[in-house]
């Protein structure tokens, strides 16, 4: 009997491929080392004396010349030892091609868990609220997921427009509004002329206005 085993996450693979072959052996064979001969000998193996290992082999079936033909493919799904195709990738094209031979097919895929995002509005409202800490931490946050230190400069900037057309500029003062965004002005022009690294200046920049 024939099992398919695939997908990236070799740790379940493994474990699985241990709990098909119980107190049995396992004998590991790569695409490469394989011979038609050898299966066969391993599908007729007796289990007069115990268990039979079962045969676990490596990324066999997606190479492109595999010597698993049909009368190959029957035999092992006939024999009453167990074999193991362990699969890195199959396209379902390719495991429709096989699935009438299979026992089952088990996929084993790493789930990745996403990251939350940072609401890029976030680190406007902690500058607007005069929150070092918060507006140093958020922005330390949302480089690391991968935000435009550019984009997140146009959000300060933005907001500080803002601040200023507002009747009141508190915990600012006007001119500490200018002057930081003439400050935001001068990093991005020097950031893109290639006098200083946009990331660590804005970063600077958080840090001394607030």
């Amino acid at each position: 009997m024939i099992y398919l085993v695939y997908g990236n996450d070799n740790t379940k693979k493994n474990e699985k491929v241990k709990s098909l072959a119980l107190e049995a052996g396992i004998v590991r064979v790569p695409a490469d080392q394989i011979t038609q001969s050898a299966i066969l000998t391993f599908s007729a193996q007796s289990q007069l004396f115990g268990s039979s290992p079962i045969v676990v082999i490596e990324n066999a079936l997606s190479e492109g010349d595999s010597i698993f033909n049909d009368e190959l493919l029957s035999s092992v799904k006939n024999s009453p030892n167990i074999f193991v195709f362990l699969e890195d990738a199959l396209t379902q094209v390719q495991i429709k091609k096989y699935k009438k031979y299979l026992e089952d097919t088990i996929l084993c895929e790493k789930k990745e868990i996403p990251k939350a995002k940072v609401n890029a509005f976030v680190i406007a409202d902690m500058f607007a609220k005069r929150d070092k800490v918060g507006t140093w931490t958020t922005y330390l946050d949302l480089i690391e997921k991968g935000e435009a230190p550019e984009a997140i400069s146009g959000m300060l900037f933005w907001k500080i427009k803002t601040l200023l057309l507002a009747r009141s500029v508190a915990p600012y003062s006007k001119n500490e509004l200018e002057q930081a965004s003439s400050k935001l002005v001068d990093i991005y022009h020097k950031a893109h002329g290639g006098d200083t690294d946009m990331k660590i200046a804005l970063e600077q920049f958080i840090l001394s206005t607030i």
